[in-house]
């Protein structure tokens, strides 16, 4: 590849992009060649993307090496689909190897390529020579890409690539198209994802699928996007400074049963930006917990506070596409997963899209027939929910210059005011319409006193030489700065762990300073390195599945202990700090002995390992570590 350093801007490309951008790369790829389905298969323990589109020739394979996009993609001006691109996004995480198989009508037979990151040379092509080839004398160096028109079989370690077509019912007679493997960090590693995550992140980047996509369910089944369903389901469009808006709502008691044909209907609240068929800024994670308590932030942000609405709600935004005569609009950004809104009469001439300005406007006019749901659940409400509800929704309604939110009588009132002031405007219920006042006369009650206004006590007169009251410190809830002692040129962690240790014949690990709210770590404590990074080191070997990569104890040190303890230290600190009931038995930061403590059960630390494990990996596949033996 022309990069000079083609590994670190691989690993920069991926760390923006994520990894479940691979998917989407391939994805697009398979509609840009035209293909009208495309599948899944578990070739070998390794996953597989098959499509039907056009292909390309063997000749054309090796223009896969050079350049970012090198590929026959539609670059032209800030629409063009250049994405992070198909290496960028797949060739890091896959170090050993992404296979491109294709074949064409001119050459059925089809091709390949295998590109790799080596230790050695860096990111490029592998030479490839198959079993065939060396059992029949061949003594070449091989070649970078293979026509398999002269191959029977083309094996290489035990998986014959010429056959990856046959592995899938569905793509065994077809003509042309274009398989990608991806072969992980070795030989030996898995690659095959769970369908159901990788499914989930399709449905929530791709809006309605161009191509009949198989074999996330079962081989027959095909994937929907979220506008198989929305589409049918709109209930309003709104227009606001250019931005359509569209609210489509799900009725029937559980609109879940429908989500396996319908993503829109899986009982979560969707906000969407919908630039041509892909959407940006919907929510995506496995955890169901951590998916639920997204939609509900995002849902108060539209004023829909009750989950038995918001979640049968998607709100879909349609922006203005850029202009190029105008120079106002959207476009996406070099990675594909974020919208950039571009206006050159504008202060912030590059912004992202204004949410808060639709969000507000969504709130004062949001659906009649939304309103009247979360209308009669409000009835519903006693005084207490209805506080708590005032509460989520007053922080929304504070920045904005038109609109109050106040709690006045039986639940919500909204006050406008086109000078955004208390006085004047129009008051009236948030949910409920305003009702006649019926007065019954047999209700009535007397007139309740006047309230007496407070009279303000005189501050009495201080004596002279008196002392003053000191005002109580409100406790520090910022997570302190943690600065390891080898990494610090300033020798200020050095200076505060020696007056630490001078307190006391001991040698502490930690030395909290409060004044200036840094945590210094010694990085030659002996509980550090000869007790937490032994016990981590076993800790990694002793998961075998995912122990793959042979680690010494200096990177233990540098890439899994060091991120672990800047990531966990500061909340423990900043808890121990706001915790009156510790102060009250004489527990505090300050006190060396005290936090050294929070290193005495070694396990707390274990949760962090796994995660910062895969990260080394990544780094050593890539040549990127130090400390290697």
């Amino acid at each position: 590849m022309i990069d000079r350093n083609p590994a670190k801007s691989l690993e920069r490309a991926y760390n923006e992009a994520g990894e479940f951008q691979i998917y989407r790369e391939i994805y697009m790829n398979s509609v840009e060649a035209g293909a009208s389905k495309a599948g899944i298969s578990n070739f070998h323990n390794k996953l597989a993307w098959l499509d039907d589109g056009c292909g390309i020739d063997p000749g054309d394979l090796d223009q896969l090496i050079n350049g970012r996009n090198s590929s026959s993609k539609n670059t032209d001006g800030r629409h063009g689909n250049f994405g992070v691109g198909l290496k960028d996004a797949g060739l890091f995480p896959n170090p050993h190897g992404l296979i491109v198989v294709s074949k064409t009508e001119a050459h059925p037979k089809g091709g390949m390529i295998w590109l790799c990151i080596d230790p050695e040379f860096g990111a490029g092509a592998k030479m490839l020579i198959s079993d065939e080839m060396r059992s029949s004398g061949y003594t070449g160096d091989g070649e970078t890409f293979i026509d398999f028109e002269s191959h029977d079989s083309f094996t290489i370690d035990g998986i014959d690539f010429m056959s990856v077509f046959s592995e899938l019912r569905s793509f065994k007679r077809v003509n042309t198209g274009t398989a990608i493997i991806l072969m992980g960090q070795d030989e030996a590693d898995v690659t095959f994802p769970d369908v159901g995550l990788v499914r989930l992140y399709l449905q929530s980047r791709i809006y309605k699928f161009d191509l009949s996509v198989y074999g996330f369910r079962y081989e027959a089944a095909k994937l929907y996007g979220i506008g198989r369903g929305h589409s049918r389901h709109i209930i309003s469009s709104m227009l606001i400074n250019g931005f359509t808006v569209e609210t489509s709502l799900y009725h029937g008691d559980d609109p879940s049963q429908l989500s396996v044909d319908d993503p829109g209907a899986r009982g979560t609240f969707v906000e969407a930006t919908l630039y041509k068929s892909e959407m940006y800024g919907v929510s995506f994670t496995s955890s169901r917990a951590s998916q639920m308590k997204r939609s509900r932030d995002a849902a108060l942000k539209y004023g829909l506070i009750y989950p038995q609405v918001y979640n049968r709600v998607n709100i879909v935004i349609k922006p203005p596409i850029y202009d190029e005569t105008t120079g106002v609009g959207c476009f996406p950004d070099s990675s594909r997963s974020t919208l950039r809104w571009e206006d050159p009469d504008s202060q912030d001439r590059q912004s992202g899209i204004p949410y808060e300005m639709i969000q507000e406007y969504y709130r004062e006019n949001m659906p009649e027939e939304l309103r009247q749901m979360m209308n009669e659940i409000a009835k519903t409400e006693t005084r207490h929910e209805q506080k708590t509800q005032t509460a989520r929704l007053s922080r929304f309604f504070s920045k904005s210059k038109k609109s109050r939110l106040k709690l006045i009588g039986d639940g919500y009132t909204l006050m406008t005011s086109p000078t955004g002031s208390n006085e004047g405007g129009d008051l009236g219920p948030l949910f409920n319409p305003p009702e006649s006042e019926v007065k019954d006369p047999e209700e009535d009650k007397p007139a309740p006193k006047p309230h007496k206004p407070k009279v303000k006590r005189k501050a009495k007169p201080v004596e002279p030489g008196a002392k003053k009251k000191k005002a109580m410190k409100r406790q520090g809830t910022i997570d302190p700065i943690v600065i390891f002692s080898d990494e610090d040129p300033t020798q200020a962690a050095s200076a505060a762990l020696l007056t630490t240790i001078g307190t006391k014949e001991a040698s502490y690990p930690l030395a909290y300073e409060e004044h200036s709210n840094r945590l210094y770590v010694n990085s030659e404590s002996l509980v550090i390195t000869e007790e937490m990074v032994p016990a981590c080191l076993q800790f990694l070997k002793d998961r075998k599945g995912s122990y793959t990569v042979e680690i010494n104890a200096e990177q233990v040190f540098t890439y899994i202990v060091k991120p672990s303890l800047r990531e966990a230290l500061p909340t423990c600190i900043t808890h121990m700090r706001s915790q009156k009931y510790l102060h009250e038995v004489g527990i505090h930061p300050r006190n060396p002995e005290h936090i050294s403590s929070l290193l005495s059960g070694l396990w707390q630390f274990e949760r962090f390992y796994p995660k910062h494990y895969k990260q080394f990996k990544l780094r050593a596949q890539a040549k990127v570590v130090e400390g290697d033996k």
